[in-house]
């Protein structure tokens, strides 16, 4: 993760957005759920640019 300096900003407005979503909807854990979905998703796209 260290190795990965350049997603933080990205990831962090991804967790601001989901916080939203988490507070608008009332679905603490659906949006949990959403947060290890799209974290992972995240996390595999940086280290398929950085490997391609």
């Amino acid at each position: 993760m260290e190795s990965l300096p350049g997603i933080f900003p990205k990831t962090q407005k991804v967790f601001v957005l989901i916080e939203i979503f988490d507070v608008l909807s009332g679905f603490p854990i659906l949006s949990t759920w959403w947060m290890y979905l799209s974290a992972f998703c995240i996390v595999m796209g940086a280290i398929l640019i950085k490997t391609h």
